[in-house]
């Protein structure tokens, strides 16, 4: 069954190869600058009907999604996939290997079945530099203790419970060496 062109044109799919070929084809598109070298494969890239043949029907709840992140849009390396799967493919997604097995964060915490701390809570303690498998994925509040990991590289301090995006000196530290610098701070 053939469908007409303005029937192709309302269908999810049809949204899908488009949203695709925008990404990747279209210089104005906001995400360029990370689609600029993500290729389509020839049989997709002007033709609807072999990308439908090879994807099938879309699921509810899904969009389309590379397999490999990096790689290019071609039938072996897409799927359909829900906002969760996705958000776990992600470059930047924290892979952690406990035990000779290797996951990402949220599949640690979804196979552990955490039930007093959340995946948030888990990512935070991870930004902070506990990478210790037991106490990452500790079930429930870790106290604070003076010998933390994070001490400023400054003032050696333990003390203050922020720590900027270099990630080695104490927020005094980090504000003192600014204005150092002759950097403006607006508080």
């Amino acid at each position: 069954m053939e469908l007409d062109t303005t029937c192709k044109s309302k269908t999810t799919e049809y949204n899908s190869w488009k949203a695709m070929r925008n990404r990747c084809l279209s210089s104005r598109h906001k995400s360029n600058d990370k689609y600029q070298f993500v290729k389509i494969c020839n049989r997709w890239i002007d033709n609807f009907d072999n990308f439908l043949s090879d994807m099938g029907n879309k699921p509810e709840n899904s969009s389309l999604d590379r397999i490999d992140s990096s790689g290019n849009y071609e039938p072996s390396n897409c799927r359909w996939a829900s906002h969760k799967q996705q958000q776990r493919n992600k470059d930047s997604t924290i892979k952690i290997t406990h035990s000779g097995a290797t996951k990402q964060l949220g599949e640690w915490y979804d196979y552990l079945n955490l039930k007093n701390v959340s995946l948030g809570t888990i990512s935070k303690r991870y930004s902070y530099g506990i990478y210790d498998f037991e106490l990452l994925f500790f079930d429930g509040r870790l106290k604070p203790t003076r010998d933390r990991q994070n001490k400023c590289t400054e003032c050696k301090s333990t003390t203050s419970k922020k720590y900027y995006k270099n990630g080695k000196q104490c927020s005094n530290c980090y504000h003192k060496e600014r204005r150092k610098n002759g950097v403006r701070i607006n508080l």
